[in-house]
């Protein structure tokens, strides 16, 4: 499913790359646009644009300019 296939990547990118801004708040350290997730993935960039949208609602993460910034709580209660 690619909901779990994007979220598992962005647990996995935080666990890798992410630099704890503010309490349970993580930066992906590395400038990522949405093909390069997609491509991480396997998964198209429309279907992954649409899955981060849907995160970024749920206020699991943001991302602006190819910086994500993931909210650690949210993502573990969203797997």
């Amino acid at each position: 499913k690619a909901s779990d296939k994007v979220l598992y990547t962005l647990y996995y990118l935080l666990k890798s790359h992410g630099v704890e801004k503010r309490p349970g708040l993580y930066q992906v350290d590395m400038q990522l646009t949405q093909q390069m997730v997609a491509d991480l993935i396997g998964l198209t960039r429309e279907t992954t644009a649409a899955e981060l949208v849907k995160l970024k609602k749920r206020q699991v993460l943001t991302y602006r300019g190819g910086e994500y910034v993931i909210h650690r709580e949210n993502l573990i209660k969203a797997i």
